[in-house]
């Protein structure tokens, strides 16, 4: 007898490839979702994203960049202008352990152990023909919270002479509609004086504040006095 005659092998039904497709799809999909995220673990959490990123931001001018956006950074020096004539300069910012994260039901947080600058000088003069205007709606998409708050020296022309010391205090930007600016505490010296209080502002037009201040005397010299203001 001889032998059989070769039967030809069925091509594989089109089901089979369906699933290599499907794969390749999610792959060419995915692909660009994985390159946006390393984009950003570059930007948040490296030096150089650090820099990078404050480069792009419009009338920012940083110098001495350490650190990252995401955990500990450090600014030598910040230079903002504001107006034609007049800057905001920041000597030694810091902040510690800024994080990123999305309660339930509510907006995503931004939220730092602590902020920090040796200096704060409004530089300029107060005649600026172009002044700074405020917006009418401070709503954030996001809130801000810093557990501790710190400015050794806040300078602007008028108190040039004698600067406000020792600013110490808790700050919250609480963010969506609805949203306040809380400053819980706060203390800080001018001259002789010492002053501690707390304040809250809305962020929606007219920007209702509440403000609550103690005036008592400062240094060796205090006397047994103290001013109570409080406002709206």
């Amino acid at each position: 007898m001889g032998e059989p005659p070769d039967v030809p092998t069925p091509p594989a039904p089109a089901e089979a490839r369906l699933p290599r497709r499907g794969l390749a799809l999610l792959l060419a999909l995915a692909l660009p979702v994985l390159a946006l995220l390393a984009a950003l673990g570059w930007a948040l959490g490296t030096a150089s994203g650090a820099q990078a990123v404050l480069g792009l931001l419009p009338d920012l001018r940083c110098e001495g960049v350490q650190g990252r956006l995401l955990g500990d950074l450090r600014i030598q020096q910040l230079r903002w202008r504001m107006g034609s004539r007049r800057e905001l300069i920041v000597d030694e910012l810091v902040w510690q352990n800024l994080r990123l994260s999305w309660p339930s039901g509510g907006v995503p947080l931004l939220h730092a152990q602590r902020l920090a600058a040796r200096r704060l000088d409004i530089h300029g003069p107060s005649d600026d023909p172009n002044p700074v205007v405020l917006p009418q709606n401070l709503t954030l998409p996001l809130s801000i919270q810093a557990d501790e708050v710190q400015i050794d020296e806040l300078l602007f022309d008028a108190i040039r002479e004698r600067p406000v010391r020792g600013i110490v205090g808790q700050a919250t930007m609480e963010g969506g509609p609805g949203g306040r600016w809380l400053v819980p505490k706060v203390r800080a010296e001018w001259d002789r004086l010492a002053a501690s209080g707390e304040a809250t502002m809305g962020t929606a037009a007219p920007l209702p504040l509440q403000a609550r201040v103690r005036l008592t005397p400062a240094g060796e010299a205090a006397a047994d006095w103290s001013v109570a203001l409080t406002g709206q």
